[in-house]
């Protein structure tokens, strides 16, 4: 069950199956050190995808910003 919850929330997050795949494979194996590096593989995803959220967060503030102060004009 805790491997189908994994499952949902990395997919609700927008991880593809093929980038949890080997933190999955690790876990069926029970290989920590192969989990340990798909961990730190995963958070390392989860970083970068981070990050790009936050430009985008403010690309979109400041073009929407700059269509509002266009409008009050």
């Amino acid at each position: 069950m805790a491997r189908l919850r994994l499952i949902v929330a990395a997919t609700g997050a927008g991880l593809r199956i093929a980038e949890i795949g080997s933190l999955i494979r690790a876990l069926d194996c029970g290989d920590r050190g192969a989990v340990a590096l798909a961990r730190r593989t995963l958070a390392a995803v989860i970083d970068e995808r981070q990050a790009a959220l936050m430009s985008l967060a403010g690309v979109l503030s400041s073009t929407c910003g700059q269509v509002a102060a266009k409008a009050a004009l």
